[in-house]
Formats: structure tokens, sequence, C-alpha cells
């Protein structure tokens, strides 16, 4: 019984590195793509000063994460949460201090939102995009994403460092 079972393994191994598209390569690959999302991925609260958590962002980057999205815009996939729901007319982001942002809704459905690896079942998902040449940056620059409400004139931020 033994044998059958090595016998198997072995097959499986060698089918499963025989190809371009084996099984391995897509373990590994998959593995390297969920690391690069998860290190650029961040979340930050809007508190009050009881540190009661008003609402709550999830960021991330994708221009770090695949040669796709470098295309001389930024490009951010952003979950909102709020806790109050009848509050959302109340906030504003902005991206160093840019206000004019490109905002699309995230379906739930797509490839993107897919890939997140920090989902908030509660949360709306955005796309958010601005073009570099907009934000007057450089390489060097950081980026820093800044969610305020603005009738408590509450803020929480996201820096990202460009690399």
């Amino acid at each position: 019984m033994t044998k059958y079972i090595v016998v198997l393994l072995l097959s499986v191994s060698f089918m499963a590195c025989s190809s371009q598209n084996s099984f391995v390569n897509y373990l590994f690959n998959s593995t390297k793509d969920y690391q690069s999302l998860i290190q650029n991925t961040q979340k930050a609260d809007i508190k009050e000063k009881n540190d009661n958590i008003k609402a709550f962002m999830i960021s991330t980057y994708l221009n770090q994460t695949a040669k796709k999205w470098d295309d001389g815009v930024l490009h951010f996939a952003i979950g909102f949460y709020i806790v109050d729901s009848n509050d959302t007319k109340a906030y504003r982001l902005d991206i160093n201090g840019h206000k004019d942002l490109n905002q699309t809704v995230l379906d739930k459905n797509s490839t993107v939102y897919d890939t997140l690896p920090i989902k908030n079942n509660w949360a709306d998902y955005y796309m958010i995009e601005v073009a570099k040449a907009d934000l007057n940056i450089t390489i060097t620059d950081d980026i820093n994403i800044t969610w305020t409400k603005l009738d408590e004139n509450l803020t929480t931020s996201i820096k990202y460092e460009q690399f």
C-alpha cells in the first residue's frame, strides 16, 4: 500500500513540475502576489478624543503590487466604513492635499476586489485614482492619503513610501 502512495506522490510531483503553468509555479507566484498586496495595505481609524472609532479606511496601494498598475496614475483600492451610516457626507479624502480624485465604486465581484488581502464586508470599496503629474511628486516623495471628518475636524492618514 505504501508503494502505491509513494508512486502516486511522485507522479503528481512530476506532473506538477512538468509545465510552465504548473501547480508549483501557481502556488509560488500567488504567494508572491499576496505578499506584495499585504505589504502595500494599511488601515487607519478616525477616532474621537475618547478613542471611540468613528470610521476607518483600508487602503491598498496597487502601483507597488504589479507592473500593470505602472501607468503614470496612482491607483488605490480603498474601503471605507463609517460607524454611523447616516454620516457619509461629512467626510473628505485627499492625496498629498489634492482633492480632485477619480473615484469609482469597486464592485465586490471584480477581480481587483477579489485580490485584496484584507476586506471588510461592511465597508464600501472604491478605486481611487489620481495622475502623478497632478500631484507634482517625485519618486522620493511620500504619498499621504488623508481622510477627514469635516464637521468634527477629525483626521486620519496613511503614508506610503514610493520605491
